[in-house]
């Protein structure tokens, strides 16, 4: 087991190490929603991001780690035999032996015995619960939840609103850049409209702000926000001038 020490010297971190290799493991087969994106490489930007913007150890961590208990499926056997592989003493039971929830509680066992409560409560603090008695939750509901449980903690804990912004900051540049390149049909690989996705976003961005002031992260994510608001309308005006004129296009016989 790694100590929650950070004594280490130098740039290299045992503890960072670890938590990657976690993050690898959990979410090897998974892809960033409608493309062929390798997932790890959100959890890598958002640690990242709070890395740039000074935060400590333990929050970085928590960027890398931040949907592994959300994501992991129980069902992945492989899964759970490379996380107790690399993690030893980890029961790889999977399968339909291992529902949601103990795959859930195994996973904060080891987070915690390996990267410390502080981490697991960050983690914790942005985890959303998908799926209830084996059906997905409605969309809004788990974002309303989210913004309830941001807003009550993000004051006295500011790590977790710098962790939520991190994570809305990633999201909302990947969208903005997929729509550059891919036009208003990269939106329909989402659950929400457009408008409830920038809805979202505000929402956060705003609670972040009344938690934390005007801290750098806070103003790159207002800003990012608002370039994605821009560029929703802008690629919208632009398919509905190309249906126009499609549409004006006399008929050949």
């Amino acid at each position: 087991m790694i100590s929650d020490s950070h004594s280490h010297t130098g740039a290299y971190s045992p503890r960072l190490d670890r938590a990657l290799k976690l993050a690898a493991i959990v979410h090897r087969r998974q892809q960033r929603r409608g493309t062929r994106i390798p997932y790890i490489m959100h959890p890598v930007q958002v640690a990242r991001i709070l890395e740039h913007y000074g935060y400590g150890e333990d929050a970085v961590i928590a960027g890398l780690l931040h949907d592994v208990i959300e994501d992991a499926r129980p069902d992945d056997e492989e899964m759970h035999h490379g996380v107790a592989e690399t993690f030893p003493p980890f029961d790889p039971t999977g399968g339909v032996e291992a529902p949601a929830e103990q795959t859930s509680q195994r996973l904060r066992t080891l987070i915690e015995r390996e990267f410390g409560r502080r981490v697991l409560m960050l983690v914790d603090a942005v985890t959303e619960q998908k799926r209830e008695h084996g059906v997905d939750r409605p969309w809004k509901v788990r974002k309303e939840e989210a913004l309830a449980a941001l807003a009550a903690r993000g004051r006295t804990e500011p790590d977790i609103a710098a962790l939520k912004a991190a994570d809305a900051l990633h999201n909302v540049q990947s969208i903005a850049q997929d729509l550059a390149t891919g036009g208003v049909r990269i939106m329909s690989r989402f659950n929400a409209e457009p408008h409830e996705t920038v809805w979202y976003f505000r929402a956060v961005a705003r609670i972040v702000r009344e938690a934390t002031g005007d801290a750098p992260l806070v103003h790159e994510l207002q800003s990012a926000v608002e370039n994605l608001a821009t560029t929703l309308l802008q690629v919208y005006e632009a398919g509905r001038r190309n249906l126009r004129e499609q549409l004006s296009l006399p008929v050949q016989e």
